[in-house]
């Protein structure tokens, strides 16, 4: 996985100065846990990706995490659940 998780406390500052510029944000899942396509918007280039590789069980569990952990900030206006997902 190119990414390690869960950085929340790097989402807590960067909603914290969203918030105190009183701008508004949508958090976006950009890359789900073994990718949400073999593309690099996903995080990796992989031609041999499937959609097996994709773990959505995890992938909605850190879903759960960031909605559970933000519903609450104001800043917050909605969450993108995935970026780009393959259609195969």
């Amino acid at each position: 996985e190119p990414y390690v998780g869960p950085c929340l406390p790097d989402i807590d500052r960067a909603v914290d100065l969203i918030e105190g510029e009183g701008l508004r944000v949508v958090l976006d899942l950009h890359g789900a846990v073994g990718g949400e396509s073999g593309e690099r918007p996903c995080g990796h280039e992989d031609k041999g990706w499937k959609v097996g590789h994709w773990d959505f069980q995890a992938s909605l569990a850190a879903l759960r995490t960031v909605c559970e952990r933000y519903a609450g900030r104001a800043c917050v206006c909605g969450v993108g659940v995935c970026n780009e997902p393959a259609t195969s």
